[in-house]
């Protein structure tokens, strides 16, 4: 053993000698805990994953847990949080309707110009039938027609159309 001088070793029994000769790294006591809040908080940013969070956990921590457990843990915690949302839906009455806020790039074959893709996605509120589409913008016109084409594609027009988010405004009017 480097550093150590026999007199040192000569009286020591076999558990002392495996214990100098194989220290273990994971007997440095309790895990550290990560701070789940932040973590829920952070996993709901775009393009935060929980593999991203473990490893800026594990960065910082001297006793960090694996993913796996890291993961498992991070559901157990969800679970105490009781969070529900209960919303009663008549069948019909509602078309849930936003821009999905993600872009994707699409190239034109012919010209070569790259434009972005908005995503347009409508959802009824009882059964959950959905209809997405891709527009090039969400001016006035895109957004009509997406509308007309997702009641087309339900084959029912609801009673209303509900936005998620009030994003269509302008000068305080709702378009």
């Amino acid at each position: 053993m480097p550093g150590r001088q026999w007199s040192e070793l000569e009286n020591l029994d076999d558990v002392e000698l495996e214990a100098l000769m194989y220290p273990n790294p994971k007997s440095g006591g309790r895990k550290e805990q990560p701070d789940w809040q932040y973590v829920h908080r952070e996993n709901r940013r775009p393009g935060l994953t929980l593999e991203l969070l473990w490893h800026e956990y594990v960065e910082k921590s001297t006793n960090p847990y694996s993913y796996s457990q890291f993961t498992h843990l991070y559901g157990d915690w969800r679970k105490c949080l009781n969070i529900v949302m209960r919303q009663d839906h008549i069948a019909g009455e509602k078309l849930f309707v936003d821009w999905s806020g993600k872009t994707k790039e699409v190239i034109d074959p012919e010209t070569g110009v790259v434009e972005q893709e908005q995503i347009f996605v409508a959802v009824m509120g009882v059964s959950n039938y959905c209809y997405a589409e891709a527009t090039l913008s969400q001016d006035l016109k895109a957004r009509v027609g997406a509308h007309v084409r997702a009641f087309e594609y339900m084959g029912a027009v609801p009673r209303r159309c509900a936005r998620q988010y009030q994003i269509w405004c302008h000068k305080g009017r709702h378009l």
